[in-house]
């Protein structure tokens, strides 16, 4: 599945996404931009390598469901960095309450990508909310050892991916 995923259906919707460039809706494009402009300047970001890194992920309108466990895993884990991640440029017109987090858009779906960018942050755990998966991201964190926890998820999401897609695509690497 993965094999399929990266050489055929990742590299048609880049083609895809230049290629219909001036008829995609404005927040599509302003989305690949984010992610080309984090994939511009990978090498050079800066991380606190000095902590240990809990890493959320939340589409943008998911960082609700994601607040109040920033809250306690900040009170519970003073010692780790906290970052947070997204795919969607609307997400940084919604995050605005806690200004000492970091934030990065999420790096493209590619394999190679997703290590640099967890082991750069020294990730030791992900977090990751309602309904972003990214099957690179997922199994990169899984090479790596890290663990991962979805939350939020409601019962018709479970339920399809238990029974169906999503449990065949993942079953590889669940531990």
């Amino acid at each position: 599945m993965l094999f399929l995923y990266n050489w055929f259906l990742l590299p048609l919707s880049f083609a895809l996404t230049i290629l219909l460039w001036p008829l995609l809706p404005q927040k599509y494009r302003d989305s690949f931009k984010l992610k080309w402009r984090y994939l511009q300047r990978q090498i050079k970001l800066d991380t606190n390598s000095a902590k240990k890194t809990i890493l959320i992920h939340a589409a943008s309108g998911e960082i609700e469901y994601a607040k109040p466990i920033i809250r306690e895993i900040k009170k519970q884990l003073p010692n780790y960095q906290i970052l947070v991640t997204f795919s969607s440029p609307s997400f940084l017109d919604i995050f605005t309450f806690e200004s000492e987090l970091d934030y990065v858009a999420l790096p493209f779906d590619w394999l190679w990508l997703c290590d640099i960018f967890l082991k750069k942050w020294q990730v030791h755990c992900v977090l990751i909310t309602r309904s972003d998966l990214w099957l690179n991201f997922i199994y990169a964190a899984y090479r790596l050892n890290i663990p991962i926890i979805f939350f939020a998820k409601n019962a018709i999401f479970a339920s399809l991916f238990i029974r169906g897609f999503g449990f065949r695509l993942f079953r590889g690497f669940c531990r």
